[in-house]
């Protein structure tokens, strides 16, 4: 049959190309040709339905030329649609948009024309990915590149945009609530994508990654090695302002850890202005660190230089440290040390005005902007979803969660402690585990540990229970808190049990380290 099909197609093409050229295609040539290409794709011969719609529209040399708008709609349709089935993703993005311009002049046809946004975003999606996956397929050319990360990032940023215009549009009409949730679903997925998961006191344990470019890219290393040369010429002010810039850029300690530690245990705790010196250093270096068992070790050299000056488990000695602190990434962590010692509204308000003052100044305004955007989307959807599933859905919990964390992420603690408790009280008291955590994430940020560690031992029991592969990771979770309230004890029995468990560390120390103890002598 497809043989049958193909022979009159390219005859077709051949006999009416010339009269193409010569005169504007009316309405019944262009219904043969779009109803045999209908036909061709019935019996999956689509590249031949593409040669017929490809030369009728060449054969026009351009759409205006069309007898009516309606016309070039229906041909540019079904030329997207026939992309589509033929994976040409690209292509079919182009023709969904100019079938989205025929749309528009036809007031009537407002629907469609969010419909085809949609159709259109689904094409730039899987563009994307085609893209994406061949860079991680194939060797691509050092000069290519650049060039392919910026193709993807355009059908990324087009798919965004044709999902906005979409729901814009479905907004608008009746009766849209199915199209609406369809959209705002895809929406808040690739703006989620844009808070990545890091270390930076946000809700959830997550920093929101936006603009933050490869470290690489940033050129880090040159701070790094400038600030060590400076240590070794005996200019300590100068290395470590070196020092504080690369974190500054990079928001990642790994690499000064051993250096910072290595001039920790070169001072003398009489030295009292290189301890000075060296402290808000140690402070940068806890708030960036991503590993518990370093963390450990770093909160302990921090101890060890607070002992020259104080004592490290005096409250009012660390509640001073903490408003005298020049650096606000030191604040939070001292603040926190203080309410590990004592439960304090004043400290815990002081705490929070710095945790939204940090997201002030580590986001810039457009990263602010696009949580914000992530918070509208979230909240929309979860309304849609409630009004349409009901509040105890599966997955309009899911979404109250997230909107839960994003709130975090925003510094908005209040309502982010309302969506998150609304999945752990009342009818859902044992809500989903990963709701309990985040909760729990959330109130080891705020310093409200004891609550902190009363939900995680909840979960730890459930899943001890159940002798889960998620017990482990939930340690690290436990000592974390327990480091950041200062409980070195219950924190480092923590550190050991997880240890002890079977499952593959994922969080094993990157670097040796020394007991500052044998030092304090």
């Amino acid at each position: 049959m497809i043989e049958k099909l193909e022979t009159p197609a390219a005859e077709t093409n051949s006999q009416n190309a010339g009269e193409l050229e010569a005169n504007p295609i009316n309405s019944t040539i262009k219904s043969r040709f779009v109803c045999l290409a209908s036909d061709i794709v019935r019996v999956r011969s689509i590249p031949v339905a593409l040669g017929l719609l490809t030369a009728m529209s060449i054969g026009a040399n351009s759409y205006s030329q069309l007898k009516s708008t309606e016309d070039a709609l229906q041909i540019h349709r079904d030329s997207a649609e026939l992309f589509d089935y033929s994976h040409q993703d690209a292509e079919a993005s182009k023709m969904w948009h100019r079938a989205i311009t025929d749309s528009m002049k036809l007031n009537y046809r407002e629907k469609l024309t969010g419909d085809m946004y949609v159709r259109a975003a689904k094409s730039e999606r899987h563009a994307a990915v085609a893209v994406s996956y061949g860079q991680t397929m194939w060797k691509i050319p050092p000069g290519a590149e650049a060039k392919s990360k910026t193709e993807e990032q355009f059908y990324k940023s087009q798919q965004e945009a044709d999902l906005k215009s979409a729901l814009k549009i479905y907004s608008r009409i009746p009766d849209t609530r199915a199209e609406q949730l369809v959209v705002l679903n895809d929406l808040h997925i690739i703006l989620g994508q844009k808070v990545a998961q890091a270390n930076c006191y946000l809700s959830d344990g997550s920093a929101y990654a936006g603009e933050n470019k490869d470290p690489q890219e940033r050129q880090p290393d040159r701070d790094l090695q400038e600030g060590l040369a400076k240590l070794e010429s005996g200019k300590e002010d100068l290395g470590l302002a070196c020092f504080q810039r690369y974190l500054s850029r990079t928001h990642d300690s790994i690499k000064l850890a051993n250096p910072v530690i290595k001039q920790i245990q070169a001072t003398s705790k009489h030295d009292y202005r290189r301890v000075q010196l060296l402290i808000p250093l140690i402070h940068e270096v806890i708030y960036y660190c991503q590993n518990i068992q370093d963390l450990r070790w770093e909160f302990e050299w921090l101890n060890f230089l607070l002992a020259s000056l104080m004592d490290p488990d005096d409250y009012h000695d660390r509640l001073n440290l903490a408003d005298s602190t020049n650096t606000v990434h030191g604040a939070i962590i001292e603040y926190s040390r203080c309410l590990g010692l004592k439960e304090d509204k004043v400290v815990s308000a002081k705490l929070l005005g710095k945790l939204q003052e940090a997201r002030n100044t580590d986001l810039s305004p457009q990263q602010q902007s696009d949580i914000t955007n992530y918070i509208d989307c979230l909240t929309r959807l979860q309304k849609l979803r409630i009004d349409a599933f009901g509040a105890n859905d599966h997955g309009t919990q899911d979404t109250t969660k997230e909107l839960g964390i994003a709130s975090g992420l925003s510094g908005d603690f209040e309502n982010a402690e309302h969506f998150l408790s609304s999945l752990t009280t009342g009818a859902a008291i044992e809500g989903p585990s990963d709701a309990r955590l985040s909760l729990a994430d959330l109130y080891t940020n705020e310093g409200k540990f004891n609550l902190a560690l009363s939900l995680y031992d909840q979960v730890f029991q459930e899943l001890k229970k159940e002798q889960h592969a998620s017990v482990r990771f939930l340690r690290w979770r436990i000592a974390r808190a327990n480091l950041l309230a200062g409980r070195m004890k219950p924190a480092i029995q923590a550190i050991n049990d997880a240890n002890n468990e079977s499952t593959p560390d994922l969080f094993g120390s990157s670097r040796s380290n020394v007991d500052p103890s044998l030092l304090m002598e």
